[in-house]
């Protein structure tokens, strides 16, 4: 059997590590093929035709240069593009963007999953939609180009495909245990960005002092997490899985994503949300897993017990929030 087509099945294998998975069943369903066909290239009696390596690999999104670079001695690491089209780009796609990022969480027993960031991790946001709104109206006008300059944000309220996505993405987050190490100032960038938008004429002062109430209760929200040490919905308060709070003083980098799910790892880094680049690479994952297990090692755990660091440190975001109402006071 051709080694890149047995790593291929190998790496289908590895996303399903559960005792009544059948690897016959699922390549049957995904290539319409019959049992016997299909075992037949398991066992490498018939070569996968390109048209079959380019479904399975796009179905599981698995990166085919990747095992043909580790089975042919090249030195690459090939990576794969989360990107959302700015000049194209509509909510729900911008939603989907991190739907399809954390999308192999779904399929395993045991998940590790650690954001390091210094912002603060955009599905937080996705319980508190009219944020939501915005900072994607904001992030598609600050990269759209003079052709969206000062184009007003209509309205906040989230209405229904993009209402239930944002939902069901919120719980999909918020039903995995997670590790996250924050940098300094994690609501930095979404301050200033309420406060350009509101200078600049994108919201107006009721929109302004609508989204400044949201940032207040996601702070509000985001404390009591770290008391419980889960995460959960602030409107029902139905509890969800755990949520390890630490902080990094002296991170400024941008944003990472190590996973690992029943030994399937994958890693991400971002310098902004949405576009993320990503890949199952060993020789990449294990450079991210070590590089987040150093921060984790060398940061403070606000979580649960450690009631002092965390007062300190929501009462600091509670300031530099209240002293975002006082400018947004100046600016009307």
């Amino acid at each position: 059997m051709d080694s890149t087509q047995k790593a291929l099945f190998q790496s289908i294998k590895n996303l399903f590590k559960k005792e009544t998975f059948s690897l016959v069943d699922e390549v049957s369903e995904v290539l319409s093929l019959e049992k016997g066909a299909t075992y037949k290239r398991i066992s490498g009696h018939t070569s996968l035709k390109i048209d079959e390596i380019a479904k399975l690999c796009l179905h599981y999104n698995i990166s085919f240069d990747s095992l043909l670079e580790q089975h042919s001695g090249l030195n690459q690491i090939s990576f794969v593009t989360e990107h959302v089209s700015i000049t194209a780009s509509t909510l729900k796609e911008f939603l989907l963007s991190f739907g399809r990022t954390f999308d192999s969480l779904r399929r395993g027993r045991e998940n590790e999953l650690i954001l390091l960031g210094n912002e603060l991790p955009m599905p937080h946001y996705f319980d508190f939609p009219r944020l939501v709104t915005f900072l994607h109206h904001m992030w598609h006008q600050e990269k759209g180009g003079f052709q969206n300059t000062h184009k007003k944000l209509e309205g906040l309220q989230m209405q229904g495909d993009n209402l239930h996505l944002v939902n069901y993405l919120s719980h999909e987050f918020n039903n995995h245990p997670t590790t996250e190490i924050w940098g300094p100032g994690v609501f930095n960038a979404a301050f200033h960005r309420l406060k350009l938008g509101h200078r600049i004429g994108i919201i107006n002062q009721s929109q302004a002092e609508e989204l400044y109430k949201d940032f207040g209760l996601l702070i509000e929200h985001l404390r009591k997490v770290a008391e419980t040490g889960h995460k959960f919905n602030p409107q029902s308060g139905r509890a969800y899985g755990e949520a390890q709070l630490l902080i990094n003083k002296y991170y400024f980098g941008g944003s990472q994503v190590y996973y690992n799910t029943d030994g399937y790892e994958k890693a991400f880094i971002s310098t902004e949300y949405p576009d993320f680049i990503h890949t199952n690479d060993p020789r990449f994952t294990s450079r991210i897993r070590e590089k987040t297990y150093n921060y984790k090692a060398y940061s403070v755990n606000i979580s649960r017990d450690n009631a002092l660091e965390r007062t300190q440190y929501f009462r600091l975001q509670t300031a530099e929030w209240e002293r975002l109402g006082r400018e947004l006071e100046n600016q009307s």
